[in-house]
């Protein structure tokens, strides 16, 4: 490929080769990209990761931007606990759905005062960099 700087329009341009990415996976120093598994504290199933959204709407106008996680996180988990009870009485969702409360409290938290899914990467020690590619893709050098 070859790229042109300044482009042809200005003075002075001068043209330079840029070298082609790699075919695999490998970078040019050797390391390796490698796509992650979410952390063990996301959301997996779609049902519960579009609940985010509708628990948000339920308890949004009950948050302040300011306020503490000590102090919105029973409210989500309140409103969270009433959505999830009404989804499993419409059988929507299986009664063990109850064993999702805290980690479904948490993405409605994330979502609301923190980077939504990128924040269990962030909260991860052993994650130094994050970047983002695009949707559905993570990857780390």
């Amino acid at each position: 490929m070859t790229l042109q700087w300044p482009p042809e329009h200005l003075e002075g341009s001068e043209t330079w080769e840029q070298a082609e990415p790699p075919r695999d996976d490998a970078q040019a120093d050797g390391t390796r990209w490698e796509v992650l598994d979410p952390p063990a504290a996301t959301l997996r199933d779609p049902q519960l990761i579009g609940a985010v959204a509708d628990i948000t709407a339920l308890v949004g106008t009950q948050l302040d931007d300011g306020a503490s996680s000590a102090e919105v996180m029973p409210l989500i988990r309140d409103a969270t606990r009433r959505w999830l009870e009404q989804q499993v009485r419409a059988g929507l969702l299986p009664a063990s759905a109850g064993s999702t409360l805290d980690e479904l409290a948490a993405a409605v938290h994330d979502q609301r005062y923190g980077l939504g899914p990128l924040s269990a990467y962030l909260r991860d020690p052993q994650v130094e960099n994050v970047d983002v590619n695009g949707c559905g893709q993570d990857t780390r050098y």
